[in-house]
């Protein structure tokens, strides 16, 4: 009886465990706090490919997005050589933490956006959205708040 049950247990895990496409497979923490914390823009993408130049300035390798558990936010990017700090800020969940909405301003640019959630690690952060001129972004951050 003991093996059924863990092997119910183990057929579980195997169907509920991969919840982004590109991992982690399973994870005992919980996607928030895998989320909150300082991240790193470290490699954008848009339609697969490295863009010559970047229209945004939240787009731009180096920018640093942060994710607090009260689902405040903040970005912080070169605008112009000068440092901008969003003025407001906001994420939540959704699709079961699949996917992320995110919605901030810079001066002189807002954004908001649903993007779907590739990679959640304590130290990975992987996500993909469409903007709207139907251009696929996609950016990769590693954490600079959990080592």
């Amino acid at each position: 009886m003991k093996k059924f049950a863990l092997s119910c247990i183990a057929i579980c895990l195997l169907l509920t465990g991969c919840k982004y496409d590109e991992g982690p497979f399973i994870s005992l923490r919980e996607a928030e706090t895998r989320l909150v914390g300082v991240w790193e823009l470290i490699n954008v993408y848009k339609n697969g490919e490295i863009p010559e130049t970047v229209p945004y300035a939240a787009y731009k390798p180096g920018t640093y997005y942060t994710f607090y558990f009260d689902y405040l936010m903040s970005v912080t990017a070169i605008v112009n050589n000068n440092v901008r700090e969003s003025t407001q800020g906001f994420w939540r969940f959704l699709d079961n933490e699949k996917n992320l909405e995110v919605q901030f301003q810079l001066p002189g640019e807002s954004y908001f956006y649903e993007a779907q959630i590739k990679r959640l690690t304590m130290s990975e952060l992987r996500y993909e959205f469409t903007d709207d001129e139907g251009n696929v972004w996609r950016f990769e951050m590693f954490s600079r708040s959990h080592y």
